[in-house]
């Protein structure tokens, strides 16, 4: 999951000298969970109440409707420009499945789906420069991935990794484990929502997973959902916990 409002308004701060503007979104209970943009400024939001996808442009004070009734409820969003392509983590309103949908970025039409399997939550997604897509799985205690060439098919989403620092203990937490996830230099950065972890895994040459670390933090971070990194030494993460955003040091043991 992605804490939208408050890594909107900090993305908006380091990348612009913009001061930042309400936007309206429909109805009492939206609920806006993830949001992303194109690079000539467009942004999607998405609702983890209603499922509705909701765009706009930078000096819009209200939304207007992407995609409504495809999904029941909306997690993480991620434009992929190199095909057109808007990804979003939710659930299927017409099948009950959950994974991963994608949405034309110039028609809203659905273009493709991965499922993740019964027992599953699919909440955020990375990508690498070679177009593979990184996915959380925050029940299933899973990395999983999505091959560049099979982006736009109708497909089952892969285990690309399941290490033991991701499993819970029965009862711990909320259950949820994994959440925030974001690729940089061939290293993909994961926080755990109910232990407070901030991981960081190379990806090697071919794909595959390689050695994980787990950061060592000054403390442990409070609910973290959202990460983005801002340059090679330091991430932000949003902390449900205590409705705060920190800075953190992603370059430590």
């Amino acid at each position: 999951m992605r804490f939208a409002a408050p890594l909107f308004a900090l993305f908006v701060a380091l990348t612009s000298s913009a001061s930042a503007q309400d936007v309206a979104l429909p109805g009492a209970s939206f609920f806006p969970e993830g949001i992303d943009r194109t690079d000539d400024d467009r942004y999607y939001v998405s609702s983890f109440v209603t499922g509705d996808i909701e765009t706009f442009v930078d000096g819009d004070t209200s939304t207007t409707s992407f995609a409504s009734g495809v999904l029941s409820g909306a997690v993480g969003v991620y434009v992929d420009a190199s095909i057109d392509t808007l990804w979003v983590c939710g659930t299927r309103a017409d099948t009950g499945a959950g994974g991963l949908q994608g949405f034309d970025l110039t028609t809203g039409a659905q273009v493709a789906f991965h499922d993740f399997g019964p027992g599953s939550f699919c909440n955020d997604i990375a990508q690498d420069g070679a177009g593979n897509l990184y996915v959380t799985d925050s029940l299933g205690y899973r990395i999983t991935t999505i091959a560049a060439a099979d982006r736009l098919t109708d497909s089952p989403a892969t285990t690309w990794l399941a290490h033991p620092a991701f499993t819970l203990e029965p009862g711990e937490g909320t259950g949820l484990s994994i959440n925030g996830i974001a690729f940089h230099q061939n290293r993909l950065y994961v926080v755990n929502i109910t232990r407070g972890e901030l991981y960081r895994i190379v990806v090697k040459g071919n794909g595959s997973p390689g050695k994980l670390d787990i950061i060592a933090l000054d403390r442990p971070l409070n609910g973290p959902d959202g990460i983005e990194i801002v340059d090679h030494r330091t991430a932000v993460v949003a902390e449900n916990f205590t409705n705060s955003l920190s800075r953190v040091d992603i370059t430590g043991p």
